[in-house]
């Protein structure tokens, strides 16, 4: 009797002093905002988005969660994280997994999509982003239904005649079939753009123009190479040569 009493009694002090302490309370109120009890290894829905569900199970003194999604409901969130005048960021995504992608957005309406020089996944739950120039934007890296693989998309076209670069372009096929033409770079570029051009035949010149930025110190670049590609990045003020 006394032994239980004593056990008892170790238990009921330790309980109290957690209390005081504001431990327990602290931990319980950061999990049970809304002042309502919650059963030991029950599912909470801590997520305001139709059919996500935490599902909790208890070790001793340890609740673990796990998140997920079912039914007709909004997937899980992708990870995004803003960055201002930076050439690394690194993105704490807490995925979970190295099988995740990345890609970032810089801040104008609506967005482009910056090309960075490298994304190393660092480990599970970081993934770091190098540009070649800084950068403004956000990143968001996505770990749901990813394949290892395949690849980036990026917008790709043939142009035959006088053409000129988007916003939206990445890759121009230069086809100077018919006869020389000039293929122009965007004239407002948001700083950190990048562009590809390729010559597809032999025959004639295809001409990429800075239209009023200068590449590489010339407002213009002459490609007369078949299958010879020039990719150019805008520093804010010149487009330079990869």
């Amino acid at each position: 009797m006394k032994i239980a009493f004593r056990i008892i009694t170790g238990i009921l002090l330790a309980f109290a002093i957690l209390c005081g302490s504001g431990i327990a309370p602290s931990a319980y109120n950061l999990i049970q905002a809304n002042g309502s009890s919650a059963a030991i290894g029950s599912t909470l829905n801590f997520a305001n988005a139709t059919g996500v569900t935490w599902s909790c199970s208890t070790s001793g003194v340890v609740t673990t969660c796990q998140a997920s999604a079912s039914g007709s409901g909004t997937a899980l969130s992708n990870y995004a994280q803003s960055f201002s005048s930076v050439t690394s960021v690194i993105l704490t995504d807490n995925a979970g997994t190295t099988s995740k992608i990345a890609a970032c957005y810089d801040n104008a309406s609506p967005p482009n999509l910056i090309i960075p020089s490298n994304i190393a996944i660092t480990d599970s739950n970081n993934t770091t982003v190098t540009f070649s120039s800084s950068q403004s934007g956000t990143c968001v890296v996505n770990s749901s239904g990813v394949s290892t693989g395949g690849g980036i998309v990026l917008a790709t076209r043939t142009a035959t005649t006088t053409t000129a670069f988007t916003s939206a372009d990445y890759l121009v096929i230069g086809d100077t079939t018919a006869g020389n033409f000039t293929a122009s770079l965007e004239a407002s570029p948001t700083s950190g753009q990048i562009h590809v051009i390729k010559k597809k035949v032999a025959a004639n010149i295809l001409t990429l123009s800075g239209n009023g930025n200068n590449i590489d110190g010339a407002a213009t670049f002459p490609i007369t190479t078949q299958y010879e590609s020039v990719t150019v990045q805008f520093d804010g003020t010149k487009w330079w040569i990869e």
